[in-house]
């Protein structure tokens, strides 16, 4: 069987069961009408969305790979429609991800939330915002929701957020809200969020308003935290919480005084001294009463993992640059970024956390054989021995892809048939159940940018 045959097939298997009957109760696929199956429709999908394929090379290369001979208008039509199908397959994922969340028995998962904007070309293209949760420590994502910039209910907000009990939501101060915390706070959850001076108003227990800055001037040194409980009044009955602050480094105080001057300076605005005064502390609210002040502030410092996801998104998978002019392939295109990212961190769990033979046997009883790999979506920062084997395999990767973008203008070198000869993910039709469980077959070897990952799950068709 062709490399890129098998390979699909390991792929597939990670898909939600009955993903291609979705097609069909989704709307996306009524008729197959110059498709042999949703199969193909769903790899021809993941060429366009994935490896970044114009619509015209996606159906040469289906035409080369004697798959299906349709227009590329044809395919944009398919993937317009196929929006519903492709948002079901992301859930049932996602479902995947909290399941397998749950079944670790943590007893407060700690998840971050924030937004993101990708737009489209032009200047009169287009914006969207996606609205992206992840899990701590996994930094798997449990929820995202795509929708406009502009509109009611458009807004980052922590009421569009689903919520469960015994959960510790931390989000920036775009989500300081009263509405926001009161939401999470009725559903059992609690919530760590930064503060927002313009915005946040807070009460003492006598019902008198709290003034931040007195409070503030009080811590003097570098690193001093402080405390003082406070009362919020929203819709419902009030709640307590807690405000925890600390003053930051002399180096961090003049970054901070920094960007205010060169936002002021950009938009015509003069900065009040106030705003400069309160720029000198890092100001968080919460409704956790368990730990340590210090405590609450290592928690929020978390935060800065999801900024380092919407880097991976936008950096590795390509998500920043939405290249469609129309809402409808615009939001398909979304999600099918969205389903690429899933399934990596799909393979990512499955190659770390089960045996080779917990892997799907064929009819034939081949069984999937990984080699070893380093992190999927690190590069440069991980690589500190660089004597390790693992490492000297990094390095090389990223020559490689160095050396495929320059030599794609060219045509020289027949880089197709060198990846080929270099499979990621290899089937041995002799391997023992023995020798897979051996620690040398436990873990995968996955590429360094998702690019070269799509090339392990063999999107290619030669």
């Amino acid at each position: 069987m062709h490399i890129a045959e098998e390979d699909w097939k390991v792929l597939t298997s990670l898909f939600p069961t009955g993903w291609q009957q979705m097609a069909l109760q989704s709307g996306s696929v009524e008729r197959l009408r110059g498709f042999p199956s949703p199969d193909v429709l769903m790899r021809m999908l993941l060429l366009h969305v994935a490896l970044g394929y114009s619509l015209r090379e996606t159906v040469v290369r289906a035409k080369l790979a004697d798959w299906t001979d349709i227009s590329d208008v044809a395919l944009l039509k398919r993937l317009r429609n196929s929006e519903e199908w492709l948002r079901l397959l992301c859930i049932e994922l996602l479902r995947e991800n909290v399941a397998y969340r749950r079944g670790e028995g943590i007893s407060q998962s700690i998840r971050i939330v924030d937004g993101t904007i990708v737009r489209e070309p032009g200047k009169t293209g287009s914006q969207w915002r996606i609205l992206y949760s992840i899990r701590v420590p996994t930094l798997v994502c449990d929820f995202f929701e795509v929708t406009a910039t502009i509109g009611e209910g458009s807004g980052e907000s922590l009421n569009r957020l689903p919520v469960g009990p015994r959960e510790l939501i931390l989000a920036d101060a775009g989500y300081c809200s009263v509405a926001g915390i009161e939401y999470v706070w009725k559903h059992g959850a609690d919530v760590l969020v930064r503060v927002n001076p313009q915005s946040f108003v807070a009460y003492s227990a006598y019902g008198r308003c709290i003034s931040l800055l007195p409070r503030l001037r009080t811590l003097l040194k570098v690193g001093q935290v402080g405390e003082w409980r406070v009362v919020l009044h929203g819709q419902g009955p009030s709640f307590a919480g807690r405000l925890c602050a600390v003053r930051k480094s002399d180096c961090a105080i003049k970054q901070a005084h920094r960007r205010l001057q060169r936002k002021a300076s950009k938009k015509q605005m003069i900065t009040r001294p106030t705003t400069l005064e309160l720029a000198k502390y890092v100001i968080v609210f919460t409704t956790r009463s368990s730990g340590s002040t210090a405590d609450i502030l290592r928690f929020y410092r978390m935060r800065w993992q999801i900024e380092l996801a919407f880097k991976r998104l936008k950096s590795l998978a390509q998500l920043g640059h939405v290249p469609k002019h129309d809402d409808r392939s615009s939001r398909s295109w979304l999600y099918g970024k969205m389903l690429v990212t899933l399934l990596a961190q799909k393979l990512i769990r499955v190659g770390r956390d089960i045996s080779p033979s917990g892997y799907p046997l064929s009819a034939g009883g081949h069984l999937v054989r990984p080699v070893n790999s380093v992190s999927p979506f690190t590069r440069s920062s991980t690589l500190s021995n660089l004597a390790s084997p693992c490492n000297r395999r990094s390095i090389r990767g990223i020559r490689s892809r160095e050396l495929w973008r320059k030599s794609r203008a060219t045509g020289r070198f027949n880089w197709t048939k060198w990846f080929q000869s270099r499979p990621l993910l290899r089937i041995d039709r002799n391997c023992s159940p023995q020798e897979a469980d051996s620690p040398s077959g436990v873990k995968f070897r996955l590429g360094i940018r998702t690019s070269v990952t799509l090339n392990l799950l063999t999107l290619k068709c030669f």
